[in-house]
């Protein structure tokens, strides 16, 4: 299979990362001098640099791919989304819920419309 040039060193560098990442966890596995303390942070920066120019040549292959069209080579550049969207100007503001105690001892009751008191009942009308 073959891989185009920062696919294939992309994979040699994670492969590296891999192999400190083994040491790492081999020296970690018994108890730690003040050299082995030493070691280990060496091989924890090797990693997070391997990560780093790993994360780097993702991203740089990502923003530009490589468009191949028969004979032709070039860079694609990503295309506007050109759909009518409704909701660009729409502002919406957070809702404020107050949460009171039930019922109410305000004076007031809450009734449906049209409801009436009826004297001497019970029951409303």
């Amino acid at each position: 299979m073959a891989f185009d040039p920062v696919a294939k060193q992309l994979s040699e560098v994670l492969a590296g990362g891999y192999h400190r990442n083994t040491q790492l966890q081999a020296l970690l596995s018994r108890p730690l001098d003040s050299r082995g303390q030493e070691v280990a942070m060496e091989f924890s920066q090797e990693l997070s640099r391997v990560f780093a120019v790993s994360m780097a040549m993702l991203n740089s292959n990502a923003a530009a791919p490589e468009v191949r069209t028969g004979n032709s080579f070039g860079v694609s550049t990503p295309v506007k989304d050109q759909r009518a969207r409704s909701d660009i100007g729409e502002v919406v503001a957070p809702s404020k819920k107050e949460i009171t105690p039930s019922p109410h001892k305000d004076g007031y009751q809450w009734r449906k419309y049209g409801q009436k008191k009826i004297q001497n009942c019970n029951f409303s009308r």
